[in-house]
C-alpha cells in the first residue's frame, strides 16, 4: 500500500557504488562429476539450483534436482545461504539475466555453473533492493552489453563486480525492498494457488477418464461400483464409450511466420502471434498475450492460421510439450500444433487429455536437426470418447477450477505490471514510499 508519496528524494543522499563493494560473495557453481547421471529426484542432501529454476522475482521448483552428500563436497564453496540473490549468468534470450532471492524452503542448496550467487553485506545493501536493481529493464539492457557469449549469452564475475548501482540510505532501501517483497508475495501466493488448482483439475480428469471412477447414476464411483467395462484399443473402457483418432474428432492447425523483411507484415500489427518462447517465458496455463503481433496482411501472406480464444497451443518443435490456453484470438509460428475445442469436446477436457499424452508426445518427436512432432502423427493419436453425459458433467465440475486459475492469472498480470511501473521510479528516487 502506498501510504504517501515523496517525489523529491534528496539525490545528495544517494551514491553510485560498484556491486563488488557491497557484497561478501559473488561466484557461480559447477555441475558435479557425472553430470545428469548423478541427479536425484528426491532430496538426499542438497538441492542443485539451475538456471531453469531462476525467474525474475520468483523461484520455480519445477525440475529442481538433488545431489548426494558425496557430490555436495565438490560444491561446498558454492552453497547458497538465506537471502542470497541468484542471477543467471549464461543462457538463451529467455533464461539469461533472470534474478531472484533464494527461498528458504529450497535450502540447503548449491548452484551450477549457469547461476551466480550474489551475497550482499546487509549492513550496506539490502538484498531486496539489489534484486530491484538487477530486474530493471534498463539494467537488463546493460547486462546484455557485457554479453560475451554470442547467441548463448554469458557474463562473468568480473562484469557483475563492476555494475554500479545508486545506493540510498538503508532505510530507503528497506522501503523499496519491502514494497517489492509485498507485491512479489501476492504474486507468489497466486502462482501457488494456480499450481494447486491445476493439480486438482488433473487429478479429477484422471479420476474420471483414466481410473473411470466418474459418478454413476447413483453418485457412486463407476468402475469400483461394478460399472460395465468393455475392451478397446486402449484397454477396458466403460460401456458406451469408444476410441477414435484425435484428428477425426477435433480440428488441429499448424502455424507460420510472415517474412520479417516485410515491415507491412509486422509494423502496428494487432494479431497475436505466438512463438514457443512466449510459453516458456510466461510459464502459465492461460496466456493473456504474445510478445509479437502481425498485421492482417502478414496473416494473409503466410501459412499462419487465426484461431479463436480458448484453443490449446502445444509446442511441437525443438521445445516439445509446452501447453497454454490463449484468451484472445491468435495465431502461431510453425513450432506449434493448435487444438480447437468444439461443442462436444471442451477446452477443459482436451487439456486434461493432452496432459496424459505428454510422455508419448516427447517419445514420438523425431528429427535430425531438432525434435519435432508432426501434425499427421499427432492426429493419429488414439483418443478416448466418453459418453456425452459424462463430458457435460465433467465440464460443470471442472469449470470453476479453470475460471479461478484464469482470474488469478489476470491478477498476477496486474500486480506484475504495477511492480514494473513502480520499480524504475523507486530505484531512481523519483518516487518514495513513506509510512
Amino acid at each position: 500500500t502506498l501510504d504517501s508519496l515523496d517525489l523529491n528524494l534528496d539525490p545528495s543522499k544517494t551514491c553510485d557504488c560498484p556491486v563488488k563493494s557491497l557484497c561478501t560473495k559473488i561466484g557461480s557453481g559447477a555441475t558435479p562429476r557425472g553430470g545428469k547421471e548423478v541427479y536425484l529426484d528426491e532430496r538426499e542432501s542438497h538441492a542443485l539450483i539451475r538456471s531453469q529454476n531462476v525467474f525474475d522475482h520468483y523461484f520455480d521448483e519445477t525440475g529442481l534436482v538433488y545431489i548426494s552428500e558425496e557430490h555436495v563436497q565438490e560444491l561446498r564453496s558454492v552453497e547458497v545461504q538465506s537471502q542470497d540473490l541468484l542471477l543467471n549468468i549464461t543462457g538463451d534470450g529467455i533464461t539469461f539475466a533472470r534474478a531472484c532471492i533464494v527461498p528458504d524452503q529450497v535450502l540447503p542448496a548449491c548452484v551450477n555453473q549457469h547461476v551466480s550467487i550474489i551475497r550482499t553485506d546487509q549492513n550496506t545493501c539490502i538484498p531486496g533492493y539489489l534484486l530491484g536493481y538487477l530486474t530493471l529493464p534498463s539494467i537488463k539492457t546493460y547486462i546484455e552489453f557485457f554479453n560475451s557469449g554470442g547467441s548463448r549469452r554469458a557474463i562473468t564475475k568480473g562484469n557483475i563486480e563492476t555494475f554500479e548501482i545508486p545506493l540510498p540510505p538503508l532505510n530507503v532501501q528497506k522501503e523499496i525492498a519491502k514494497t517489492i517483497q509485498n507485491l512479489n508475495g501476492k504474486v507468489e501466493n497466486l502462482r501457488k494457488q494456480n499450481e494447486i488448482l491445476e493439480a486438482i483439475a488433473q487429478t479429477l480428469f484422471n479420476h474420471w477418464f483414466v481410473d473411470f471412477e466418474f459418478p454413476n447414476a447413483d453418485g457412486k464411483p463407476y468402475k469400483s461400483s461394478g460399472g460395465t467395462m468393455e475392451p478397446s484399443e486402449l484397454g477396458d473402457i466403460p460401456s458406451g464409450w469408444r476410441v477414435g483418432n484425435l484428428g477425426d474428432e477435433v480440428e488441429t492447425l499448424g502455424g507460420g511466420t510472415p517474412s520479417t523483411k516485410e515491415p507491412d507484415y509486422w509494423v502496428d500489427g494487432d494479431i497475436l502471434w505466438y512463438s514457443p518462447t512466449d510459453l516458456t517465458k510466461s510459464n502459465t496455463l492461460f496466456s493473456l498475450g504474445s510478445d509479437k503481433h502481425i498485421t492482417k496482411l502478414g496473416l494473409e501472406k503466410s501459412s499462419a492460421r487465426l484461431f479463436p480464444a480458448y484453443s490449446i497451443l502445444l509446442t511441437s518443435r525443438a521445445t516439445i510439450g509446452e501447453i497454454t490456453i490463449n484468451t484472445k484470438p491468435a495465431c502461431t509460428n510453425q513450432g506449434f500444433i493448435t487444438i480447437l475445442p468444439n461443442e462436444k469436446f471442451s477446452v477443459y477436457f482436451l487439456h486434461g487429455w493432452l496432459l496424459t499424452q505428454i510422455n508419448l508426445i516427447k517419445q514420438l518427436a523425431s528429427g535430425s536437426t531438432f525434435p519435432e512432432l508432426s501434425k499427421s502423427t499427432f492426429r493419429k493419436f488414439l483418443f478416448l470418447i466418453p459418453a456425452p453425459r459424462q463430458l457435460e458433467n465433467y465440464d460443470q465440475a471442472i469449470n470453476p477450477l479453470f475460471q479461478k486459475t484464469e482470474n488469478n492469472t489476470r491478477q498476477i498480470q496486474i500486480l506484475t505490471q504495477t511492480r514494473d511501473v513502480l520499480l524504475p521510479k523507486l530505484m531512481s528516487g523519483k518516487l518514495r514510499i513513506t509510512s
